[in-house]
């Protein structure tokens, strides 16, 4: 193998390795979406009020976690 070869199969592992774990927090921002959202749930049952600002927090953490995901399945090639 060329050094290049080597050089590149590194870079591709590292790339593959970070994107992983950009991919695991964007999990975890979905998952604390979904805590926001059971608790607004809840808070509108027990409490009869909302929880303000719900709906744009959804948004943007879904839109943050999607977006965590897309390098992850590119250098995969899950996509």
């Amino acid at each position: 193998m060329s050094d290049q070869t080597i050089s590149g199969t590194r870079l591709h592992s590292l790339v593959l390795r970070i994107s992983t774990w950009w991919a695991i927090v964007g999990g975890f921002v979905l998952l604390a979406v979904v805590a926001v959202n059971v608790y607004s749930v809840l808070q509108s049952i027990v409490m009869k009020k909302s929880y303000s600002g719900d709906f744009e927090l959804t948004e943007i953490g879904v839109a943050v976690a999607a977006f965590s995901f897309l390098p992850y399945c590119q250098i995969g090639g899950h996509n």
